[in-house]
């Protein structure tokens, strides 16, 4: 475990990573901390020069099964 530069304890943290020019994967995605479980997979699609304006390039493709998010843990992160 470990915890987040604002303090949010991380218990599991784990995926199948796979990085190229055009995305990044994260396969098998579970991260568990001590109110929130995700499992999942997260793609990121892209051209290389879209990270420049990410929010609008990059396409994000989730796909969470069986996750639940603990809204205090994310306000905790964002503040």
């Amino acid at each position: 475990s470990f915890f987040s530069k604002r303090g949010l304890k991380v218990d599991k943290l784990a995926t199948n990573f796979k990085y190229t020019k055009q995305q990044m994967r994260f396969d098998s995605l579970n991260i568990n901390t001590p109110l929130s479980q995700i499992e999942g997979n997260l793609v990121f699609n892209y051209n290389r020069e879209d990270f420049s304006d990410f929010l609008n390039k990059v396409n994000v493709v989730a796909d969470f099964n069986e996750s639940k998010v603990a809204f205090d843990e994310v306000n905790e992160e964002c503040n």
